[in-house]
């Protein structure tokens, strides 16, 4: 295993970027179509994307982009809460 202190990094982790970078559509596969469309939503956001914007890239609608970035406001909220506590 690879010593790193984020425990998101662990030798799993290698195998599974190693898997992005050969092999696109198993690894799509792998973790499913909503968590791709999830990871888009947020890169495009944290390029400073307007929702409107990401919905028309990824041909969605806005409120499947809103959905995917209230829920990950809210999911980080509670780890927060967590680690504080």
């Amino acid at each position: 295993m690879i010593k790193n202190d984020d425990k998101y990094f662990t030798d799993i982790d290698v195998q599974l970027q190693q898997v992005a970078l050969t092999d696109w559509a198993t690894f799509a596969k792998i973790i499913g179509d909503d968590a791709i469309i999830d990871a888009k939503i947020h890169l495009l956001k944290a390029r400073g994307n307007s929702m409107q914007q990401i919905a028309n890239r990824l041909d969605i609608t806005k409120g499947r982009v809103r959905h995917s970035i209230e829920t990950r406001a809210v999911k980080q909220h509670k780890t927060s809460n967590v680690s504080t506590n």
